[in-house]
């Protein structure tokens, strides 16, 4: 699951950045949310201190999330956004 997460979350900069493909980056970045969220959890039943040391995490990207989509709706008319 880790991995899964780390994968994904390592595919968003390039598209975001790349490929600025706003609306496809804001899928990854919203899966990569999901993912990390389950990360966390399957980490907290192991041992809850790892759990909680990824809140901080968690955090910056639902905060990057929020970036993601305030840039993809406030660019409509950009050729960007065309996926």
């Amino acid at each position: 699951l880790y991995a899964i997460q780390l994968a994904i979350n390592f595919s968003w900069s390039p598209i975001f950045f790349g490929a600025k493909k706003l609306g496809v980056a804001l899928g990854v970045i919203s899966t990569m949310d999901v993912a990390a969220g389950a990360t966390a959890l399957e980490f907290y039943k192991v041992d809850p201190l790892s759990g909680m040391l990824l809140f901080p995490y968690l955090v910056w990207i639902s905060y990057a999330t929020a970036l993601n989509a305030y840039i993809y709706k406030h660019n409509e008319g950009d050729d960007s956004k065309k996926e």
